[in-house]
């Protein structure tokens, strides 16, 4: 009986570890979409021309959606920012 509650609890802190380092790596690999697009386009010019028109759309469309729906996460604390 003790031996399973050991082996419980093991598993148990096993999970917990990897959903902890899984939240981290998740908040790690949030990046802003449109400042790191704008970033890109400012250096277009080195894409072939049909990339350069694929992140030119790209661009264009998460722009116009921040815009219309302003609701979104700030960069820092990654909380729900309502932009008035």
């Amino acid at each position: 009986m003790k031996a399973t509650e050991t082996q419980l609890r093991k598993a148990i802190s096993r999970w917990i570890i990897f959903f902890i380092v899984a939240l981290i790596l998740s908040g790690i690999t949030a990046f802003p979409m449109e400042s790191l697009l704008s970033f890109a386009i400012d250096k277009i010019y080195i894409l072939p021309p049909f990339l350069q028109k694929w992140l030119i759309t790209i661009y264009q469309g998460v722009k116009i959606t921040n815009h219309n729906y302003p609701y979104r996460l700030t960069e820092q604390t990654g909380l729900p920012l309502r932009i008035l």
